[in-house]
């Protein structure tokens, strides 16, 4: 009751109560179902700690597609030290190919994925064309983040489309779910997928956080757009610490903008939205995963 009243004290301010571990966390091991990965990351350990939702939506999303079609792949993108394909891994051996440009990161990436097979583990930067273009880089080391930078710290960096990295990829024509969390470049790794997106159309799971696309100058909006072109249709909004929050249809344009409008940085409850976007062609396995969401919804509480 008492940590109730003080969260809701707190909410309109863009606090939250949290409970930390007892000593400081420098780095450790992360454990999913049988597997284990060791990162150095310490918001990530924190995360998974105090949220147990955090990423939970992609255990479930790869077990309902597969389903569908067990020889399905996956693409992963901001993968980190590994941690979305180990989760993917508890549900389903599928082949993973993971993307992450960070060179502290990218060494954790191939150290934890030594036991799996099928993991095919690229160092790169993607972005909406293939070329160069101009951005500082920071939080290097543990969360690798792009921004348009004005004091001169900007450097050249070569970024590839997600087609182009992936076109000679054996899965490719398999895969039936992307992640994407790349710290604001969502949207602009999306843009250059538009081949994936309009003639393989996997599950895309992407981060929208409106914060982290000002940085790098990105508006976010013409993100749902763009899916919506490339034949898109059922969304579900999830909340940053992994918790279903609504589902939607891209062609009700003015809800979705609703869902952006809301989440603006530390003016809302909200921090940013993970989203799940799927195929018109996937409407039934979509109406099916929503339902098992909004049940999964109801039985789970973390309070």
């Amino acid at each position: 009751m008492i940590k109730t009243i003080i969260r809701n004290l707190l909410r309109p301010f863009g606090l939250q109560l949290t409970r930390l571990p007892s000593h400081p966390v420098r780095n450790g091991w992360l454990t999913f179902g049988p597997f284990k990965i060791h990162t150095d990351n310490r918001e990530l350990i924190r995360s998974y700690r105090n949220h147990p939702l955090t990423n939970s939506v992609i255990a479930r999303v790869v077990a309902a597609l597969a389903k569908q079609d067990p020889a399905l792949a996956m693409i992963d993108v901001g993968a980190n030290c590994g941690d979305s394909t180990v989760i993917a891994k508890t549900s389903h051996d599928l082949p993973v190919f993971c993307v992450e440009p960070d060179e502290h990161l990218f060494h954790q990436l191939e150290e934890n994925l030594r036991q799996f097979k099928n993991v095919t583990p690229v160092r790169r930067y993607l972005g909406e064309n293939t070329a160069a273009e101009r951005f500082a880089v920071v939080k290097t080391g543990w969360n690798n983040t792009l921004v348009t930078d004005t004091g001169g710290a900007s450097t050249d960096i070569p970024f590839q489309t997600l087609d182009d990295s992936v076109r000679d990829w054996p899965q490719r024509e398999q895969t039936r779910f992307l992640k994407c969390d790349t710290e604001g470049f969502d949207v602009r790794v999306l843009h250059g997928a538009r081949d994936l997106l309009n003639h393989v159309q996997p599950v895309v799971l992407f981060e929208y956080n409106r914060e982290s696309m000002a940085g790098c100058d990105e508006s976010g909006l013409r993100v749902f757009d763009f899916l919506r072109s490339a034949g898109y249709g059922p969304v579900l909004f999830y909340d940053a610490y992994g918790r279903f929050l609504a589902a939607a249809d891209l062609a009700q344009t003015e809800l979705v903008k609703d869902f952006h409008d809301y989440a603006e940085g530390l003016c809302s409850s909200v921090l940013y939205y993970d989203v799940l976007a799927f195929a018109k062609k996937d409407a039934g396995v979509a109406r099916e995963f929503i339902a098992s969401e909004r049940a999964f919804r109801l039985g789970f509480s973390s309070c």
